[in-house]
């Protein structure tokens, strides 16, 4: 059995002492991982397992956020024994459990910072600013979702390489990217730090829009001699932006350009007209070969942003 990625928000309202979690008789190898638990109430019970029976693996309780209240008492259970601090639980009964979680009395970042149950689902997703978002996993050792996997909201299960505590996934976007890194909203198309890459570019690019960057691309252009090769760097684990090349052999002609490949990072479609490419999600980079014979070619790279 798996619980994961929930968000139990101030469970059992009625006070019969089933807590947020409750684990009950006889559960063996049952995973809860990557949950929010929250609780307003002054005496706050979360995972309780009141039981002596069953059977759980070391570290299968792990890297969920806890939720209390300001000056109130919380308990947790382990074997129908009682702790009543977040590091007695840790090491109960002599089984990790939550090593890497976190216990809070203070802000989560929801869109509505108090809700109720009778708040729409809306109201329990994150903002951008909230602890929940991209500490469900390490870089070092990524959650990988199962095919087809989405949030609550239905958006992917993993945003921008990390993974949210919750049921909601924060979707990284050019606008969360533009307040992270410069913290003020940018426009798409126009050049912060004035090196000539537009806003969009260097997001899609993996640049900075607060700092000059020189030209993030890498052309191999053996003279007059097919095929040409050249690499630039994408963004992947986002679904905002479409990258289009196109080729044309006279730049006086403005209507001259001929688009040779489009890469859809909302659908993944992709579509490549008479060359190849290699999209490699682990280098976050792009190589696009154009066998394209002629004495005279031009490239261009177009980003556009996806609504």
């Amino acid at each position: 059995m798996r619980a994961i990625s929930n968000t139990l928000y101030d469970n059992d309202t009625t006070g019969t002492g089933g807590g947020q979690f409750s684990i009950q008789e006889n559960v063996s190898n049952i995973t809860i991982q990557r949950n929010l638990m929250a609780s307003t109430a002054g005496f706050a019970q979360f995972v309780l397992k009141t039981s002596t029976t069953g059977s759980i693996a070391a570290g299968a309780i792990d890297r969920n956020f806890y939720k209390g209240s300001v000056g109130g008492d919380i308990e947790f259970y382990w074997n129908n024994v009682a702790y009543t601090t977040f590091a007695t639980w840790r090491a109960a009964a002599g089984l990790s459990k939550d090593a890497n979680s976190t216990f809070t009395t203070g802000v989560i970042g929801l869109v509505n910072a108090a809700p109720t149950s009778a708040s729409p689902a809306g109201d329990f997703a994150i903002t951008r600013t909230s602890p929940l978002r991209d500490v469900g996993d390490t870089a070092g050792a990524p959650f990988t979702p199962a095919v087809g996997e989405k949030d609550f909201f239905g958006k992917n299960r993993v945003s921008n390489h990390r993974v949210d505590i919750g049921a909601d996934e924060l979707a990284f976007t050019f606008s969360i990217w533009a307040l992270d890194t410069t913290g003020t909203a940018l426009a798409f198309s126009t050049d912060t730090d004035g090196d000539g890459l537009l806003n969009g570019l260097e997001y899609a690019t993996r640049t900075s829009a607060s700092t000059a960057n020189l030209s993030p691309f890498a052309l191999t252009l053996p003279g007059n001699v097919a095929p040409r090769q050249f690499t630039f760097p994408f963004r992947s684990g986002v679904a905002d932006l479409r990258y289009i090349v196109q080729r044309s052999s006279d730049l006086a002609n403005v209507n001259g350009w001929l688009e040779i490949y489009r890469f859809d990072l909302a659908t993944g479609a992709i579509t490549e007209t008479g060359v190849t490419a290699d999209e490699n999600a682990a280098t976050q980079s792009i190589t696009l070969t154009d066998p394209a014979l002629g004495s005279r070619f031009f490239w261009r790279l177009k980003v556009e942003q996806v609504p």
